[in-house]
């Protein structure tokens, strides 16, 4: 998997935390098998702050504010989309929640992913089981880094 990684912030730091290649990566490995993500499979991810991916979320799903998480996916199997995340709204979530940033930005990211490869939390059938994936590859990830 190749992640191609754009970012709003000075070394991709934001909270005290690096949010570089390698950690997307780790979070990748802790996946990769289960959902099936091929070597040859490229993503594109932007690290944004709020301004960027509200205007996004009001250009592409009609909603006029800041989201965490946005994915596009493409119909390709090799070109798997583009992920976007606010890292503002990701800090503010994991404050709210008492987490670590990094790991509510890992949470985001298996989300997005999840999305580019199909999944999706529209019924209650689609949300359990795209939900139920989400908590198993963070705990897997989480796991990982102990």
């Amino acid at each position: 998997m190749i992640i191609y990684l754009d970012s709003d912030f000075k070394g991709n730091l934001y909270g005290g935390v690096t949010f570089d290649e390698p950690f997307f990566y780790s979070i990748l490995s802790s996946m990769a098998i289960q959902a099936e993500l091929s070597d040859a499979a490229e993503l594109s991810l932007v690290l944004s702050d709020d301004e960027f991916i509200h205007k996004l979320n009001l250009e592409f799903r009609g909603i006029d504010k800041p989201t965490d998480v946005l994915s596009f996916p493409q119909d390709d199997e090799r070109l798997l989309g583009d992920i976007v995340i606010s890292l503002e709204t990701a800090g503010r979530k994991a404050s709210d929640a008492g987490i670590p940033l990094d790991e509510e930005v890992a949470f985001l990211f298996i989300h997005g992913i999840l999305h580019l490869k199909g999944f999706d939390h529209i019924s209650e059938e689609d949300e359990q089981e795209m939900f139920s994936l989400q908590e198993r590859y963070l705990e897997k990830w989480l796991r990982g880094r102990a």
